[in-house]
């Protein structure tokens, strides 16, 4: 899916030059590697896969962009993801879960609390836990960002609408319908798009 991603220009529409972005799955590093190519002058990472997580370290070294990137051991949702949670069984590698217990855990809110974001741009690519980091994610920590670009993989359900009442114009891009027969029952049938909100400007009242 990344290598599709950036063949189609996906993030093509993110301007991220001189700007702090919140990469949240980020996986092998690519994102953040990519974002700091384009320019951002810092990126927060988060990644829940220990073996992604290790290798992510590499590129961001191999490129040189230490000083740009900061990615962490961690899984973001609403509360502690453990390895016995059914959704892992779509999104983890079955030799990956064993690992996850010794990851640390953050919601949304408390990586704006603790990184001081302010005007950033958020980047959600989790595989189905965007639903529960965006509905558990006060408007508050919502609109310290500009930009939010989620990529969706069992349809928007209330996401636009969590974005929209946060005070953020949606547009959406869906990619794809697939079923993947490996996945637990509840998640096989896959819903896969992307949404990209921009945050309104909100005009002051001249009463």
């Amino acid at each position: 899916m990344a290598a599709g991603i950036f063949k189609n220009g996906e993030y093509d529409v993110v301007p991220v030059k001189g700007r702090v972005v919140v990469d949240i799955g980020a996986a092998l590093g690519d994102t953040a590697v990519y974002f700091s190519i384009k320019g951002a002058k810092k990126i927060y990472g988060y990644e829940l896969n220990k073996r992604y997580f290790d290798m992510a370290q590499k590129n961001i070294n191999l490129n040189n962009f230490r000083d740009r990137i900061e990615i962490e051991y961690c899984g973001v949702a609403s509360k502690k993801i453990c390895s016995s949670d059914v959704i892992l069984g779509a999104c983890i590698p079955e030799q990956d879960r064993e690992k996850i217990d010794g990851a640390g855990f953050k919601t949304l809110d408390m990586i704006v609390q603790e990184k001081n974001v302010e005007d950033a741009i958020l980047k959600l690519d989790v595989d189905g836990f965007e639903y529960e980091i965006i509905r558990s994610a006060s408007m508050e920590t919502l609109r310290h960002f500009d930009l939010i670009f989620i990529e969706y993989h069992f349809g928007i359900q209330d996401l636009e609408n969590k974005l929209v009442n946060a005070g953020f114009s949606v547009e959406k891009k869906n990619i794809a319908n697939i079923v993947i027969d490996r996945h637990p029952a509840e998640y096989r049938n896959m819903d896969i798009g992307f949404i990209f909100a921009k945050k309104e400007i909100m005009q002051e009242s001249n009463i």
